[in-house]
């Protein structure tokens, strides 16, 4: 087996397509069948599945693409660690972190980074926590900043926040809220929130009125995975929304909403930087670990 044929291996399952990963690696359809084929004859099992145009691997097929992954992987990540110097910090870096802390401070960080370190070449991936870990357990990702109950299971784990949930409510003149608020009042006001019963308004409301609150008694008029609209929606006088102080305090919205008290915050998730095992010994790695510490423990 040549690494080639891993390579095609896995480009074929990321594409679902010969043409496709023909297309990704610049060779022709046949010769990525034919490598496909060489490489299950040497197996002995078939790695594909054909399905009409379409092309998926078999669970056969999934495990050494998983496992091919890792392979190249690390031998890229040697590769670039014997070039590296003791006054020189180059290479990849793939971190996947939460989508509103990617926007805030994450990748402000992550530019001072390359600033300081031209020779580094930084991929950043935004998603939800399930879709971080599941790609860092496929080893696309060196490192993820993810909240605590979804940490890898081998990584090597950096405690680096906790995030602040503030409840911000409209400034706009057609928006009339009662102060103080009950639990009588507050299910009378509609809400933008995030998908789930478990978002930040559930969290903030259980720990401010200390009794949790179900859907059915959540007036949610805008719901939404992002934290842009929510807060576009409260500035325009529509919501009340939970959102973490960080993405208020970096956000285009910042002067445009009122808090409900800027003193209270209850208490959010505690997030984490997970390093892969194998990447943790890195110079580039160890110069991420550090900045992303600096960053947050000066906020």
């Amino acid at each position: 087996m040549d690494f080639t044929q891993l390579q095609v291996l896995i480009s074929v399952g990321q594409r679902g397509s010969f043409s496709r990963a023909a297309t990704d690696l610049n060779l022709s359809q046949s010769a990525v069948s034919q490598s496909i084929k060489s490489l299950e004859n040497k197996i002995g099992r078939p790695l594909v599945k054909r399905l009409g145009k379409s092309v998926t691997l078999t669970s056969e097929g999934k495990i050494l693409a998983v496992r091919g992954s890792k392979i190249l992987h690390d031998i890229q990540e040697t590769l670039q660690e014997i070039q590296e110097d003791e006054n020189n910090v180059s290479g990849d870096i793939r971190l996947g972190t939460l989508v509103g802390l990617g926007k805030s401070v994450i990748g402000q960080a992550l530019i001072d980074l390359a600033k300081k370190h031209p020779g580094l070449n930084i991929e950043i991936t935004l998603d939800g926590p399930e879709h971080l870990l599941e790609k860092f357990n496929r080893f696309q990702l060196d490192a993820i900043v993810i909240p605590e109950k979804y940490l890898p299971t081998n990584s090597i784990n950096f405690f680096i926040k906790r995030e602040e949930i503030v409840l911000v409510i409209p400034k706009h003149p057609s928006f009339k809220i009662q102060l103080p608020l009950t639990l009588e009042n507050i299910t009378t006001y509609p809400v933008a929130d995030f998908h789930g019963d478990n978002s930040l308004f559930y969290q903030w409301h259980k720990s401010y009125f200390g009794k949790e609150i179900t859907s059915r008694n959540v007036k949610k008029n805008i719901t939404v995975n992002a934290h842009g609209p929510i807060l576009y929606a409260v500035q325009s006088g529509l919501s009340i929304a939970a959102i973490p102080r960080h993405v208020l305090e970096k956000s285009y919205y910042k002067n445009e909403v009122d808090l409900l008290d800027y003193k209270y915050s209850i208490g959010g998730d505690n997030i984490y930087l997970a390093i892969q095992q194998e990447s943790f010994q890195l110079k580039r790695i160890k110069y991420l670990e550090k900045e992303l510490k600096n960053r947050f423990f000066h906020q």
